[in-house]
């Protein structure tokens, strides 16, 4: 999927708390990472250690950091959402993203 429709994926996706529709997003865009905890460096996996790496990510990472969240067992999802971290994370990917296609 090109980089415009990606941020129109994304774009879409901000207002939504559901945690099925990031984790159908991330699969439309071809970047949902079952293999996510290659990219974490807690173990056992400490999910607001992991997030204070967003300032700095990469979009792999940061599509990382958004799978760990729809897929992590006792991860509460909803509490993400309501903390703003979900939504920065797609801020993230989407800037990350604008970079790439004004430079391209």
């Amino acid at each position: 999927m090109n980089v415009i429709l990606k941020l129109q994926v994304l774009e879409h996706l901000r207002n939504s708390s559901v945690q099925h529709d990031y984790v159908n997003a991330l699969r439309k865009m071809h970047d949902l990472k079952p293999g996510y905890m290659d990219y974490m460096t807690t173990e056992p996996l400490i999910p607001e250690i992991e997030l204070t790496r967003l300032e700095d990510a990469d979009y792999d990472l940061c599509c990382a950091l958004m799978t760990m969240l729809a897929y992590e067992d006792g991860i509460d999802f909803g509490k993400h959402c309501l903390s703003g971290d979900v939504t920065r994370i797609v801020d993230r990917m989407m800037g990350l993203l604008q970079y790439e296609r004004a430079t391209a």
